[in-house]
């Protein structure tokens, strides 16, 4: 089963949690100085950077993260013998047990 977010819903949990905390496991808004300026209606479409010990990545947009994981999943599931269901979360939540019955 695999979770999918609405990409507008799902940016802004990412700008929610930016102006919490900063930012998220890695992922934060390239030129980020402070939460105090932050705009989420700016900084959505700047460009974005997710580091790791491993890896550095720069995307040109929070839409261009979203793009690039969703994407990797269904290539690998596709390259792969197993099958996934694919689940909006928003249907979720919306209405559980008509989800979860199906």
């Amino acid at each position: 089963v695999f979770l999918i977010k609405d990409p507008l819903t799902w940016m802004l949990s990412i700008c929610d949690e930016v102006k919490h905390r900063g930012k998220i496991q890695g992922l934060f808004p390239t030129n980020f100085t402070s939460v105090e300026n932050f705009s989420c209606a700016r900084d959505v479409m700047a460009p974005w950077t997710i580091s790791s010990q491993t890896h550095h990545h720069r995307f040109a947009s929070l839409a261009e993260v979203w793009d690039e994981y969703y994407s990797l999943v269904l290539h690998a599931q596709a390259a792969s013998n197993h099958s996934i269901l694919v689940i909006k979360f928003e249907d979720l939540l919306e209405s559980p047990d008509k989800i979860l019955t199906v």
